[in-house]
């Protein structure tokens, strides 16, 4: 190879490359006409789309309705205490997304209070920290989990308070 970069292949994020946005990529290859001549180049774009997530179906509540939207749900209840601020808060959003969508169809709701926007409830139920879930079945309060907490260790306590469901896979950890 040359100095002047002649036979290198060049991979550069570009948002210029063909305006597809940040997820276009355009390659820069050389191509000689004539073994004598200089090389010339061409762009090659590709274009890399996400595929979309489905929403999960978390419920954001303040001091005004949550008493009336966990005393509504007769299923169990797992109410995240957070506050935007909080790292550890925010490592769970994701997890509790998933946690979301695959308890959806067992009647599992998952709802979330800002502690800055809801005082009140996170008083009344005692909360010192962030994250803190508490889990309800039936509106009442069963037990809490403080920091954040590993998917499986939810999905195992889950599953415990939703034992007896004939909607439950088989599989489920004891």
């Amino acid at each position: 190879m040359g100095s002047d970069g002649e036979g290198a292949v060049g991979l550069r994020r570009s948002a210029r490359a063909g305006g597809a946005g940040p997820d276009a990529c355009a390659i820069d290859c050389p191509r000689a006409l004539d073994p004598g001549a200089p090389s010339t180049y061409f762009s090659v774009t590709m274009i890399f789309r996400k595929k979309p997530r489905p929403e999960a179906p978390i419920v954001h509540v303040a001091d005004d309705d949550f008493e009336a939207v966990v005393a509504g749900h007769a299923g169990v209840t797992v109410v995240d205490f957070w506050a935007v601020w909080c790292p550890p808060c925010r490592m769970m959003e994701p997890i509790l997304e998933e946690i979301a969508l695959e308890f959806e169809p067992h009647d599992v709701l998952v709802l979330k209070v800002d502690v800055d926007r809801a005082p009140e409830t996170a008083e009344s139920y005692g909360i010192r920290s962030v994250p803190t879930l508490v889990f309800f079945r039936g509106g009442e309060p069963l037990f809490e989990m403080v920091g954040a907490v590993p998917k499986p260790v939810l999905q195992r306590e889950i599953h415990a308070l939703l034992r007896g469901d004939p909607g439950l896979p088989q599989d489920a950890p004891d």
